[in-house]
């Protein structure tokens, strides 16, 4: 149960660290019509490589069934799935794992 509710504070964590990303991107005055992997590419095409290498060595569908449909999207329609997903995800995690009261009984 713990695992899960630990699991849940994660995916919140990275939402909201999602949304802090695209929140200075925003402020920097980076085009968010652009396609997500057109914008990452042009400020650090190292660390995009990097990823799709890391993700298809891990499993294939990981970078063409979930990071690259993703990339294909307009960025804020990208930063918008990926802030909701794992924000509505942890959510559930951490309510549905909540810690219970216990209840007193009085002898």
């Amino acid at each position: 149960m713990i695992v899960a509710r630990i699991l849940g504070w994660v995916l919140i964590v990275a939402a909201v660290v999602v949304a802090g990303v695209a929140f200075a991107l925003w402020l920097s005055g980076h085009n968010f019509a652009l396609v997500a992997g057109q914008l990452w590419y042009s400020m650090d095409p190292d660390s995009l490589r990097t990823l799709q290498s890391v993700l298809l060595g891990i499993h294939p569908f990981l970078w063409e069934g979930i990071v690259l449909p993703l990339l294909q999207r307009p960025v804020y329609q990208a930063v918008a799935i990926a802030f909701f997903v794992p924000f509505v995800l942890g959510l559930i995690l951490v309510s549905i794992f909540r810690r219970r009261q216990r209840r007193r009984r009085f002898n």
